[in-house]
């Protein structure tokens, strides 16, 4: 994809995304959730949260976590509604967890061992992403 709609917080539910789609968007990701609320939801409310629509694919799912199999059971629970999933390293809120931007800049070993392992798995099917932000 040429075009991405990077996602943004309470502005990537899927009305914004058919709507940037409608303008030549051709990849989306859904609002962020933290990889622990996603795997307490059930499976329909984990449908809700993605709205997993003909007209919105491909689509990512973004995850924050700091916790390697966390963010894969997270990962592998939402594969078969999504294209790929993400992990968010670009939120400057550190919402005292340590995830997003302040996991990339205290803990990048763990960042990359939360990708290995989900990419290593033979559990997950798509692929792993990450959304980074540029540090010092």
């Amino acid at each position: 994809p040429r075009f991405i709609a990077a996602p943004m917080v309470r502005a990537s539910e899927l009305a914004f995304r058919l709507c940037a789609r409608s303008h030549g968007v051709e990849l989306c990701y859904t609002p962020m959730i933290s990889a622990r609320s996603f795997l307490a939801m059930q499976d329909a409310d984990r449908e809700a949260f993605i709205e997993p629509h003909v007209r919105d694919r491909p689509l990512i799912v973004q995850f924050c976590t700091n916790a390697p199999d966390e963010f894969l059971a997270a990962a592998v629970a939402a594969q078969h509604l999504c294209d790929a999933v993400d992990l968010n390293l670009g939120c400057p809120v550190d919402m005292g967890r340590g995830y997003g931007a302040i996991l990339a800049e205290k803990q990048p070993d763990l960042c990359c061992e939360i990708v290995r392992r989900a990419a290593a798995s033979p559990l997950l099917k798509v692929p792993v992403t990450c959304k980074i932000r540029i540090l010092e």
